[in-house]
């Protein structure tokens, strides 16, 4: 009998957020050799709370809370008082996320663990291993939980956001320093009662602050990302005068207001003396409208809101040149560079300043060029005219760009996870 290894995470297929793309990469990797269950939350009112997917079988969750988000989302109200309406409700959700952080106990949310319980009592097979994650971190919590009443199931948390030290989770510095010592105290049992930790290079200096007693029972590991991808479009043609000829500069991802501002950037398209270019935004969040409106001024600007993870991903494998917007959270590197790697093109990484962690990463990679917001905006464009001229239709070899970021590779990942399993 083939063991049973279950993932607790968010949103998942087709749908994924950036930490189920991640851990659905090695879920993808394990079901050739394992029995694969994910339970994921639900994301939009159409999907099934169960199906099967690849040889996985995928169990979705949810909350009332997370029952009116998603119903706020895909309301689309037109008119003056009804838009008035879904903004006064999405303003009172925010209220009432906001009163629920600041209820006794740490930030983890007691709807949303009871949920990932129950679909977990649900299963009847036996569950050899639990991997869950942050986030949410409130499958952390379960798996623990789990554990407890389970003692032959191992627990290994695979970490990509920051947990106790997340700003935005916890909405304001005054919430963060309420919830910090329970925050504190959970990541200290997760590192006490989990088999093993995994955890991405964002934790790596808080675990060494806070939790250096414990560095022995975990390990750092890149986000598992490096998955080729066909290149749909075939070769690109260099460059030519003609009108007909469009090179388009993609973005996939989240663009938000505090973290991922997009005006930087756009700021530079209007000053851009080469007008065949299309730049393509598949986005979404807080700072979507900035897009929306920039769109509505300038004809090389394209909003396609949020799109499925296949359409992101042929858009990508489509593209000439990929942008990428780097975060004023310097705690995080986009893991959405590693996507972009996987399909081989030029990139474009618009930074802060010099201190962004991307700059670092992005050393290894053969074709981009760093623009900083410091820089002088006419300047900036020229650069990138610069770039773009050179590097149209520029062939870059996968192979080698694979070796160079062969740690972020699902397969040498899954490698690490399978040495610490029983």
């Amino acid at each position: 009998m083939k063991k049973h290894i279950v993932f607790l995470l968010g949103s998942y297929y087709p749908h994924y957020s950036a930490v189920g793309r991640c851990l659905g990469n090695i879920a993808d990797v394990f079901e050739d050799k394992y029995r694969v269950t994910v339970i994921g939350m639900l994301s939009q009112s159409n999907q099934l709370h169960e199906e099967e997917y690849r040889s996985q079988k995928i169990i979705r969750v949810t909350t009332r809370r997370n029952n009116r988000r998603i119903c706020l989302e895909e309301s689309n109200t037109v008119d003056c008082l009804g838009g008035l309406l879904q903004k006064s409700k999405r303003i009172l959700s925010q209220i009432n996320n906001v009163l629920y952080l600041l209820s006794p106990g740490g930030s983890a949310a007691k709807d949303w663990i009871a949920s990932y319980k129950a679909a977990l009592r649900k299963i009847s097979d036996p569950i050899d291993l639990i991997i869950p994650t942050c986030n949410p971190f409130e499958t952390v919590i379960v798996a623990l939980d789990y554990k407890k009443e389970h003692p032959q199931t191992e627990v290994i948390p695979f970490l990509f956001d920051l947990y106790a030290d997340n700003q935005r989770m916890n909405r304001t510095s005054f919430i963060k320093r309420m919830k910090w010592n329970k925050n504190i105290k959970l990541e200290k049992r997760m590192l006490q009662e989990a088999n093993f930790v995994f955890y991405v290079p964002n934790w790596t200096s808080h675990i060494k602050k806070y939790h250096h007693d414990q560095l022995s029972h975990c390990q750092e590991v890149e986000h598992p990302l490096l998955v080729k991808r066909d290149v749909k479009n075939g070769d690109i043609p260099i460059i030519s005068d003609s009108p007909e000829r469009i090179l388009h500069i993609v973005y996939t991802g989240v663009v938000d207001l505090q973290n991922r501002n997009p005006r930087f950037m756009l700021a530079i398209i209007p000053v851009l003396g080469i007008y065949n270019l299309s730049f393509d935004f598949y986005a979404f969040g807080s700072a979507d409208h900035i897009i929306e409106n920039a769109a509505k001024e300038e004809g090389r600007v394209k909003y396609f809101g949020k799109v499925s993870t296949f359409e992101a991903e042929t858009a990508r494998c489509n593209s000439d040149f990929l942008l990428s917007l780097g975060n004023s959270d310097f705690s995080q590197v986009p893991s959405k560079l590693f996507e972009y790697f996987s399909v081989g093109k030029p990139i474009v990484h618009f930074a802060l300043t010099k201190d962004d962690p991307a700059i670092k990463l992005l050393e290894g990679y053969p074709c981009k060029l760093i623009l900083l917001q410091d820089d002088n905006p006419k300047r900036n464009a020229e650069k990138l005219e610069s770039f773009i001229e050179k590097n149209s239709g520029e062939k870059i070899s996968i192979n080698s760009i694979f070796e160079v970021y062969k740690y972020a590779q699902p397969t040498e990942i899954a490698k690490a996870i399978e040495a610490h399993m029983s």
